[in-house]
């Protein structure tokens, strides 16, 4: 296959370059390269060539609380590769009724529905000798990245402190990575008792207060142990400036989402703010256009999806009881939308950062770099090919029938090729592989 005439990000540096893909790898890239008789050739003329983008937080296929999950693997990846997300990890959570090893059994079986390429971080739940001794042999297999909450108690994922930084100082290699959901179980449970009587009070009891001090604290283990901390959707300014005054002397990412820097709590009043609850919640008006300009500027290293949705029946069934509510929002298909809008306000060449922070950076952390995260030759062939259409067109978040938080939101980005793996799988918008197979990120060479 030959991508001509594109305007390829090349790292720092947008040129019109000739790419060729030979066995699912960029072989070549040059100034002019001939196509072979009967080779595929895609003239990219005037489009942008970028690395396919990665979203290294997404939940699929599983079941929170008593609620299941709309997207399984092949509808999440299919809304996935149409917007050009070639690559994205989910969780693989331990439960009391499902040990790990069955749970990355089950999971690493339903994933195999994946066009696009899949891996997985871990959330075990026990820590006995025996388990540390399984992890660490998971890590061997290729299991590199952990998830811990500091809250949810009750469903049994809460772990303290100092707990995290026993754990980490025992697991830790030099391409672990731990995932953090910071909120301060302790601040939270001061608020356990007020009741939700209409859902603006989701805000009051989930306050800002809870993710920075969880911060702060990830920031003292991160720098006591030497390992490496990423913070998932941070939703406050103050959070990211914490992460921000402490850059120089500890290994810590931090990413936020969509709905942070588009939706704030105005949409939580009403009867129907209830469809609008994730966890952290959306916030101020003020936050969030503070935390726009924070990504304007560059100081989150990755932006995600947090892809959570949930079925329109299922985010209404509990009107009268609002804590049940199930909490999270679809967001995989309006990841790159919403990015590519804010970051088109400040910067002329909105690819090269668009491309810094949904490809390069996730590889980095994921350490899929650089096999993945950017075009260069040897790096494998996910490739999107982009244009601008002028005609704008509705954000559409997933496939599932959920409550769309974008309904209001349209994109003149458009999808022209997305390649995975050297293979076309989107074409002018358009999924012409649906029995495409995505590859296991974990798989190392020893096998899961």
């Amino acid at each position: 296959m030959i991508i001509k005439n594109g305007k390829v990000v090349l790292h720092n540096i947008i040129k019109v370059k000739d790419i060729k893909i030979e066995n699912g790898k960029i072989s070549r890239i040059d100034d002019s390269i001939c196509a072979n008789k009967g080779e595929e050739l895609i003239n990219a003329n005037g489009r942008y060539v970028l690395p396919g983008f990665i979203d290294i937080h997404t939940h699929l296929d599983d079941t929170i609380g008593e609620f299941p999950l709309a997207d399984d693997f092949h509808k999440g990846s299919i809304i996935a590769a149409l917007n050009g997300v070639t690559s994205i990890y989910n969780f693989i959570t331990e439960r009391y009724d499902r040990p790990l090893k069955y749970a990355i059994e089950e999971f690493t079986k339903k994933a195999k529905k994946s066009v696009v390429n899949y891996g997985f971080h871990l959330t075990p739940i026990n820590f006995n000798k025996k388990d540390k001794d399984f992890i660490k042999r998971l890590i061997d297999a290729g299991f590199n990245s952990f998830k811990f909450y500091t809250t949810y108690r009750d469903a049994g994922l809460y772990m303290d402190y100092e707990k995290i930084e026993n754990i980490v100082k025992e697991i830790m290699t030099d391409k672990t990575l731990f995932l953090v959901h910071c909120e301060d179980d302790k601040i939270l449970s001061e608020y356990y008792c007020f009741q939700y009587s209409k859902p603006i009070d989701h805000l009051t009891f989930r306050p800002k207060e809870a993710e920075v001090v969880a911060i702060k604290r990830i920031i003292q283990i991160s720098r006591a142990s030497n390992a490496r901390f990423h913070v998932v959707h941070c939703s406050s300014k103050e959070g990211v400036e914490s992460i921000k005054c402490s850059r120089d002397n500890i290994k810590v990412t931090v990413e936020t989402c969509p709905q942070y820097l588009v939706l704030h709590s105005d949409l939580l009043q009403g009867e129907n703010g209830h469809r609008f609850f994730c966890t952290p919640p959306i916030r101020d008006k003020e936050n969030m256009l503070s935390l726009r300009q924070m990504a304007q500027e560059g100081l989150f290293d990755i932006f995600a999806s947090d892809h959570a949705p949930f079925t329109k029946e299922d985010k209404d069934k509990n009107r009268k009881n609002l804590r049940k509510t199930p909490n999270g929002l679809p967001g995989i298909g309006a990841l790159p939308h919403i990015i590519y809008k804010i970051l088109r306000e400040k910067h002329k060449a909105p690819y090269l950062e668009l491309s810094k922070r949904l490809s390069e950076n996730p590889s980095k952390i994921m350490n899929l770099f650089p096999d993945k995260g950017v075009i260069q030759e040897g790096a494998d062939a996910d490739i999107v090919i982009i244009s601008e259409s002028k005609r704008a067109n509705k954000i559409i978040p997933t496939l599932s029938n959920s409550y769309n938080p974008y309904k209001t939101f349209y994109s003149n980005l458009k999808f022209d090729y997305v390649i995975i793996g050297g293979t076309v799988v989107v074409k002018n918008g358009i999924i012409i592989n649906y029995n495409h197979k995505g590859r296991c990120l974990n798989d190392k060479s020893k096998g899961i």
